[in-house]
């Protein structure tokens, strides 16, 4: 089957590309179409809660989870570059600046920590960073990604603040 109308319409999707069923989009598509999901399975009168495993990257993106997890891991690494949590913690904090002006730009930052505690951890170790550099693109023997423990307390910090202020 062709892919989903938004993959097909990202820009950085070839031809070629769509006739494999596979896309690459950025890091906002992928945003987006989980923010939409979120949004989908909210509840009135309920917190929001953000699960994301292989099968939502999947079911969002109308693809087998495997061609999903690779592109998503794709969009996530190309948008860090060096600094992974970097620009949605800048991101996070430009959005609660704002006064949480349009949609929360941090789903799929916060999406890829998810991810990596839904995973079964590698090797016997029993820490989420292996995974997590695994899906970041990073050496899986690199101990916490890079900033890791002063961007992703951030954005999760205001993720719920945004939460509890009636955000959602």
């Amino acid at each position: 089957p062709p892919p989903p109308p938004w993959l097909r319409s990202a820009p950085r999707c070839t031809m070629q590309q769509e006739q494999r069923s596979t896309c690459s989009v950025d890091l906002h598509a992928w945003n987006r179409v989980l923010l939409d999901r979120l949004k989908a399975d909210a509840r009135p009168q309920r917190r929001l809660y953000l699960y994301v495993d292989r099968e939502t990257l999947a079911s969002v993106a109308g693809l087998d989870a495997g061609a999903a997890g690779e592109d998503w891991s794709r969009a996530v690494r190309d948008a860090g570059a060096r600094q992974p949590c970097e620009g949605a913690y800048l991101a996070a904090r430009r959005w609660k600046a704002s006064g949480w002006l349009g949609d929360p730009p941090i789903i799929a930052a916060l999406a890829m920590t998810v991810l990596a505690v839904t995973e079964m951890p590698l090797g016997h170790d029993t820490s989420v960073y292996p995974r997590q550099n695994e899906l970041l693109g990073l050496p899986i023997d690199g101990g916490m990604p890079p900033d890791y423990d002063l961007h992703v307390p951030g954005i999760w910090r205001i993720w719920t603040e945004w939460l509890d202020g009636g955000g959602a």
